[in-house]
């Protein structure tokens, strides 16, 4: 308490009113107390400087960090919606029989979700970017996503309204049984539309209605195991063209295991933006898919015959 009554010492040396004294002792009372008061909001840990911690399979230390949200289990969606929620690190959490998203993420950026447990997630998608808000550096790490209606994590894109979600990296998750809800192959256990994303190390197995890792953009995915069986028998990895390419105009594929598709990768004929433009301005123009392991698919990989064409640059090997 002293450190909340210090403001009063100077003016205490000048009373000499024993009831003066009384009241700044009430008031340091209540000045002091006023920090335990109750919040509806998730508790927030202090972070340490400097403090190193192994979140997925990396580590990163916390003082990037404003504040910690922790050991807790939500029931309802956590919205991460504006930059009074940036600098935010999620983790050890767990969402369970939610009728919403898990986690929803707009105008923020450097923001954590690692080592968290999602269950039985009832709406778009458990962990999910929207198309009408961005983010910058959100990292996706070490979750485990099960049980979900639609997708198990999404980001989209806008780019007529300059949406995008930059620098995002989905890495080490274990994702089982998506799109439990949907029989129509729009839901993915992936789903990215943001440029220049990263997926790398992720686990992917049980049934699901589209593909295992479904991207519209230019980015990388590496080193992803896909396993389990689509009920609409889509793709493992595909890209569709449908959302504008990033500024390294490049999707690089390389050293993910997929097996039991019936194509293990797709790379799938140019098709107008989602806002209907037409032309090839949005389409990525350089493929490389190096040292997958996909030979245990009824075909290992597709690639279109637009693709094929001069126009583009496509490397297998």
């Amino acid at each position: 308490m002293s450190g909340s009554c210090s403001i009063f010492r100077p003016i205490a040396r000048q009373l000499k009113s024993s009831k003066c004294v009384a009241i700044l002792i009430v008031l340091g009372m209540t000045f002091g107390c006023s920090k335990s008061r109750k919040s509806n909001e998730p508790q927030i840990a202090k972070v340490k400087t400097a403090e190193k911690v192994n979140l997925g399979h990396r580590e990163i230390e916390t003082h990037s960090f404003r504040r910690i949200i922790e050991n807790k289990t939500f029931n309802k969606t956590l919205r991460l919606t504006d930059d009074d929620h940036s600098h935010t690190l999620v983790r050890n959490c767990r969402f369970f029989r939610i009728d919403g998203d898990g986690v929803l993420l707009r105008d923020v950026c450097n923001v954590t979700i690692a080592d968290c447990i999602f269950d039985n997630i009832n709406g778009q998608a458990a962990i999910r970017g929207s198309v009408a808000g961005g983010t910058q550096d959100v990292r996706i790490l070490g979750n485990s996503i099960r049980n979900c209606a639609e997708n198990g994590i999404t980001f989209g894109q806008r780019s007529h309204l300059g949406v995008d979600h930059r620098r995002l990296l989905i890495e080490g998750n274990q994702i089982v049984d998506t799109g439990q809800s949907r029989g129509d192959g729009k839901s993915h256990s992936i789903y990215v539309q943001a440029r220049d994303f990263e997926i790398i190390g992720n686990v992917i197995s049980g049934a699901r209605d589209g593909n295992a890792i479904s991207v519209r953009s230019s980015g990388k995915v590496l080193g992803n195991r896909i396993t389990g069986e689509s009920k609409t028998r889509k793709p493992g990895i595909r890209y569709f063209s449908d959302h504008q390419r990033g500024a390294s105009n490049e999707l690089f594929i390389s050293g993910n295991y997929i097996s039991g598709q019936r194509i293990g990768i797709d790379l799938s004929e140019p098709m107008p933006r989602y806002d209907g433009k037409i032309g090839d301005g949005h389409v990525v123009q350089s493929f490389v898919l190096k040292g997958n392991d996909v030979e245990a698919n009824q075909t290992p990989i597709a690639v279109s015959e637009e693709l094929r064409q001069s126009a583009y640059r496509t490397v297998i090997e």
